[in-house]
Parts: C-alpha cells; sequence; structure tokens
C-alpha cells in the first residue's frame, strides 16, 4: 500500500510530460516528418471465457499506406492473429 502513492505520481506525471506534445500544432518539423514517416501495422486479439460463452476481441490498426492490400487472419480458438500484406 505504501507503494500507491508514488505510482499513481509516476502514471499520472507521465501523462503530463512537458516532453510529449499534446496536439500536433506543438510539435516542431523534425518531429511532424519523424510522425508522417512512421508506417506501422498492429493487430492484437484478447479472449475472455465465462460460463456461458467466449469472448473474442480483435483490434487492428493501419497506418495509411502501411498494407496496400492483403488480408487479416483471426483464429478463435487460440486468438492467434495475422497481417498478411499481399506484394505491390
Amino acid at each position: 500500500m505504501k507503494y500507491l502513492p508514488p505510482l499513481l505520481v509516476a502514471l499520472v506525471a507521465g501523462c503530463a510530460s512537458p516532453t510529449i506534445p499534446t496536439s500536433y500544432g506543438d510539435m516542431n518539423a523534425e518531429q511532424m516528418r519523424a510522425l508522417a514517416a512512421d508506417k506501422n501495422a498492429t493487430i492484437t486479439c484478447a479472449m475472455a471465457t465465462s460460463m456461458l460463452n467466449k469472448v473474442v476481441v480483435v483490434y487492428v490498426m493501419l497506418d495509411k499506406s502501411a498494407i496496400v492490400s492483403g488480408t487479416i487472419s483471426v483464429s478463435g480458438e487460440d486468438c492467434s492473429a495475422k497481417i498478411i500484406a499481399a506484394p505491390k
């Protein structure tokens, strides 16, 4: 219990960091170029099971032009998810 207040302060301080811009208007030109150059694709699968049913939640985030065409495959049995990019 004694670690809870410092942990909360650290979490809140991280959100209010002066080094992380809070809006695009606060970014300098170098930060904007780095943000525009970042092209990534992320997929996350989470599964929860209760006595009555099983719930599978899939979160997919694709930056513009990160993957032009392809498929997303999710297996509900083991919650494995894949992004398969087609050749350009």
